[in-house]
């Protein structure tokens, strides 16, 4: 693949990820970097040690808000307005993705946020959290979170055979466990987050996946998101 062939591909992987969480994620924020080429080459070559070489015209941090979340075109078309006479193609090495999540509630079923008001407490329920202390407590302020890379050459051990020029990473966070209570609301949430998961299955040749939590082990990460109850 030449590097005027990349951000095409890009887009697909990140439309594929919104296309699967329709109904479960909107997005709100995009985030990405963009380094602009006025020369055709192999996409390898910008990732192996010869990347120095290789002449770029600018670096671009690009973010993309909307509180009524944001449409796969939206960021589609912000990203292709980098092309010029003076540009051949691009380079997006990551994308980060955050947003409104669905989640059922007691006597609620809502898309929210850090901005959400009265849905979130301290840990013994004593006090409601305004906005802006959910902001600060909350892990990159959300509850859901998606990073997509697009990487090099990666070592055996990381699953990926060395002979593959790149791969994509597609990264899912979450620092809430009400997907994993065992309650009729956790079991809502949780058969929520599988079917989004099933779904990048079904959207992507999947390589490898890994499941890390504090809390649980591999296993049992495994069983409470593939598993039926």
């Amino acid at each position: 693949m030449k590097i005027s062939e990349f951000v095409d591909e890009m887009l697909d992987v990140v439309g594929k990820v919104l296309d699967g969480g329709k109904g479960f994620f909107i997005p709100t924020t995009v985030e990405y970097s963009l380094l602009t080429y006025s020369e055709d080459f192999p996409v390898n070559t910008a990732f192996s040690s010869s990347e120095a070489s290789v002449n770029h015209l600018e670096y671009l941090e690009r973010k993309i808000e909307s509180e009524e979340g944001i449409f796969f075109q939206d960021l589609k078309e912000d990203v292709q307005n980098f092309k010029t006479s003076d540009i051949v193609g691009a380079d997006i090495r990551r994308i980060e993705i955050s947003g409104k999540t669905r989640f059922n509630l007691k006597e609620k079923d809502m898309y929210i946020d850090c901005s959400s008001k009265g849905l979130y407490a301290d840990p013994d329920y004593k006090e409601v959290l305004s906005p802006q202390q959910v902001r600060d407590s909350l892990p990159l302020s959300n509850s859901f979170y998606i990073s997509i890379f697009h990487d090099g050459l990666k070592s055996e051990n990381q699953h990926v055979e060395i002979s593959d020029p790149a791969y994509y990473k597609v990264v899912f966070w979450t620092w809430t466990n009400m997907w994993f209570e065992d309650t009729e609301i956790g079991l809502t949430n949780r058969n929520r987050l599988r079917n989004f998961l099933r779904k990048m299955y079904e959207n992507f040749d999947v390589v490898f996946t890994s499941h890390i939590a504090d809390r649980y082990s591999e296993e049992q990460l495994n069983d409470i998101v593939f598993g039926e109850g």
